[in-house]
């Protein structure tokens, strides 16, 4: 297509190619190697992309939130882990088993499904909270290698 472009303008333009030789002689400009500089997403896109800024913004508001509901999430699991182990080593203790070994015994049993339910969502809400962060790196700096394109 540039072939096309250039062929079309020395056929058909009167002043010809107006740049064509302009930079002749003129010294190239130092390669960049920095890849901060190179892959800044930010500056060249995101900052002045009204989509690109909004979902940025939303994700460094998002990502705290994710975090205290994580941080809920777990510590709701550990009060009914704690609770349930309570009420498990009292019964126990009630059916005549030794209190230290009633107490042994329901540090060791399963958490009730309540429990797995709130680390499984302390689990996920973690992942989301690391993905967030990972993506809003990504509107500052996305690094790409055309080696590692395959």
């Amino acid at each position: 297509m540039v072939l096309a472009l250039h062929q079309w303008l020395e056929r058909f333009s009167p002043a010809g190619i107006p740049y064509y030789g302009a930079f002749e002689g003129a010294p190239l400009p130092e390669v960049e190697r920095d890849p901060q500089k190179l892959f800044d997403t930010w500056n060249t896109h995101t900052r002045r992309c009204k989509i690109c800024k909004t979902a940025h913004d939303n994700m460094v508001k998002g990502q705290p939130l994710a975090w205290v509901v994580a941080a809920v999430a777990a510590v709701q699991a550990t009060i009914l882990t704690a609770s349930s182990a309570a009420t498990n080593a009292s019964a126990l203790a009630a059916a005549g088993m030794p209190a230290s070994a009633a107490t042994t015994a329901s540090a060791f049993s399963l958490p009730p499904p309540g429990a797995l339910a709130c680390l499984a969502v302390a689990l996920l809400a973690v992942g989301v909270a690391l993905l967030m962060g990972k993506l809003v790196g990504l509107f500052h700096v996305f690094p790409f290698s055309h080696a590692d394109n395959h």
